[in-house]
Formats: structure tokens, sequence, C-alpha cells
């Protein structure tokens, strides 16, 4: 199916990194903003986007691609549409905006977030691209993880928080849990009650990403659970992927 993000972006993921080294990505190389228009059919709709044609040098501009967890997660939202239907979500990690930009086809709000500046520039144009009636919708906003300041102006913009948070192939560092979930509690946390969920779609490169992201849902009281039919190979056999469904536990409410 077309949702499945180009052999380029699959090729260029950190499959061959350590289990737990991220020194791999050398940050002083040159940043491309040689951008090509890209068509992703996901179910009755075509999103057209920006990206590379293949991998920034930038380990922290990998947002500049689509990544295979964006293809998952697109699908599972495209088989149940109806859970997007006229709801506020906000995005974490969106890169280029993919997720979010389909979103957009069913709810009434969609913020679409990163951390780094490049890439919001090209998350902008994807807006653009979008018909009109769409991009009305549609926000982009900083966000990195754990960052009080610019969780606070996202805070502030929407007090009244969200339906739903949704994030694709953002886990691929152990250091990145920890801030990730402290800012998935806090979103969740302005709606009181449970009210919002974290719809995650996850791949597993490596065992100890696993571990890590386990025990921070743990540690914070959430409750993660495996969407059952969600599972998929990816990477011709040397990855997995899945729909996480995470929310508060029940006994933290």
């Amino acid at each position: 199916m077309a949702t499945t993000p180009t052999s380029e972006a699959v090729a260029a993921s950190p499959d061959c990194a350590s289990d737990s080294d991220e020194t791999y990505f050398d940050a002083s190389f040159f940043v491309d903003e040689t951008y090509v228009e890209k068509e992703y059919v996901v179910g009755p709709h075509t999103i057209k986007v920006l990206c590379l044609q293949c991998s920034s040098t930038d380990y922290d501009l990998t947002g500049q691609l689509v990544w295979p967890g964006a293809g998952i997660l697109n699908d599972y939202l495209v088989n149940n549409s109806h859970i997007l239907d006229g709801l506020s979500v906000i995005e974490l990690g969106s890169g280029v905006g993919l997720n979010g930009l389909l979103c957009a086809q069913y709810c009434r709000h969609v913020v679409m977030t990163d951390h780094n500046t490049t890439v919001l520039k090209v998350m902008k144009r994807n807006v653009e691209l979008q018909d009109e009636a769409l991009q009305p919708k549609l926000e982009c906003e900083e966000l990195d993880w754990g960052n009080e300041a610019h969780l606070q102006h996202i805070k502030d913009k929407n007090p009244d928080g969200f339906d739903l948070i949704l994030g694709a192939d953002i886990c691929y560092f152990q250091s990145a849990a920890k801030p990730l979930f402290a800012s998935v509690k806090a979103l969740m946390e302005l709606r009181p009650g449970g009210a919002c969920k974290f719809i995650l779609g996850y791949v597993s490169r490596f065992k100890s990403n696993d571990v890590a992201v386990n025990a921070e849902v743990q540690r914070l009281g959430m409750k993660m659970v495996e969407v059952p039919g969600t599972r998929k190979s990816l990477a011709g056999g040397a990855h997995e992927g899945w729909i996480y469904e995470i929310s508060k536990d029940s006994d933290q409410l």
C-alpha cells in the first residue's frame, strides 16, 4: 500500500547503529534542504509533501524524511477514522507532517510539532500544499520535549487541551524516553479524568529502546497496550512496528 514510505527512507533509518550509541550521527555534517514533492496515497486521500530524497546527514534533522512508523500510524488512522472525527489532536515529532496532514481530513484542529527550526520550515511549506479548506485546521509549533517554555506556549494557546496525542517513529534513542513521556504526561494533564490518550506508531529497532520506553511509561503511572492486528514487518524483516495506545492508568486518576 502506498502509505509505506519510500525505500530511501527505510534504508536511511538508523538500523545499523549501536544499541545504545548515538555518536554514529555527526551533527557537524551539512544540512540538506533539497526537497522533492511526493504524493502518498492513504486510503481515499492523496497527500502531497516535500521531503528529502535520501537521508539528511545531520542526526538532528531526521524529521526531513518520512519514516516507516508514519506509514503504520497512517494505516491505523485511516482504517479507524471514526476515532478522529471532530477531535483536537497534537502530534509530537511531526517532521514533514504526513500524519498530521492526514488527521486534518477528519479532525477539527491539528497541532503539528517539532523541535528543529529547519524541519518546522518544511512542515509549514507542506501545510501550504494542502487544500485551502484544510489549512485553517493546521498549526505548526516548536516543541523540544521537556522544554517547559515550549510546553507552556502550547498550553496557553490550547487551554482546553487535546483529545489525542499522536506520534510516529519518534523513539530512536534511550535518552529521548524521559523528555518525550514527560511532555506526553503534561499534555494529558490538560484533560483531567484520563480523557486524552497517546497513539504511538512504534518501531522496535533496539531492545534497549524498548526497555527504556516501557520503564518510563510504568514510572509515570501510565498504561501501554499494543493494539491487536497492527504489528507489521519492516525493513525487509529486520524490524517490526505496531501501534501502542497509551493512557493514564485508572489507578492513577
